[in-house]
């Protein structure tokens, strides 16, 4: 079996959008049924800063420096502006094919 995937979700205090981007991201990860296989961590910008190389992806509801490792913008979970588009590279980052 494959390693668990882990993802670190963030925001500037740790608190509201990155609670909100939490919730919705891990519906979809039940959804297509690979909560064993994806496991989310919530945090704030400074976890991303002194941890985020240990996680394979940050997802960041805040502006973040260009050197953190793989990451990408999860505004789309808190507007929904993008979600389609979003969920298609989140798992796609992660090696997991979008269902047909």
């Amino acid at each position: 079996m494959a390693a668990i995937k882990r993802v670190l979700i963030v925001c500037g205090a740790g608190v509201v959008t990155s609670t909100i981007a939490i919730q919705r991201l891990q519906e979809e990860i039940d959804r297509r049924g690979l909560s064993r296989q994806i496991a989310l961590s919530q945090g704030n910008f400074q976890d991303a800063l002194a941890d985020g190389a240990t996680y394979d992806l940050v997802c960041s509801t805040t502006q973040m420096p260009a050197s953190m490792p793989p990451m990408m913008t999860a505004l789309p979970l808190v507007s929904t502006v993008g979600l389609d588009q979003f969920y298609t590279d989140f798992f796609s980052t992660l090696g997991f094919v979008s269902p047909s």
